[in-house]
């Protein structure tokens, strides 16, 4: 089997250049999100502005993994996906009500 046609062509495919690049850059996106939602999901539950300065850290770090003027677009793109899914949780009424209850903690940031 690892001589026929399909089994090279998975091969090729695998082993590609351009494949090991979307990876790469997968893993540098996601590494700073992962660290973050480990300390969210914790024994300790942190509070809502350790949270958000755990996602501004985190998109900071992204912004620096990717200071190839070529990955740009990338970079736009996967900070957008970041923005959108943290806008649409923090648009509930629940963490409304705690910015507008704790002014001075949000602040800080």
């Amino acid at each position: 089997m690892a001589k026929t046609q399909a089994s090279l062509n998975v091969q090729d495919i695998v082993l590609s250049a351009e494949r090991r690049h979307s990876i790469e850059g997968c893993l540098r996106a996601s590494t700073p999100l992962l660290r973050a939602f480990r300390v969210v999901g914790g024994d300790e539950k942190p509070a809502m502005p350790e949270i958000t300065a755990l996602m501004i850290y985190a998109k900071e770090r992204i912004n620096q993994s990717f200071p190839e003027q070529n990955k740009q677009p990338l970079l736009k793109k996967i900070l957008c996906i970041v923005e959108k899914r943290w806008e649409t949780q923090m648009a509930r009424p629940l963490y409304r009500a705690a910015l507008f209850l704790n002014q001075e903690s949000f602040s800080l940031l």
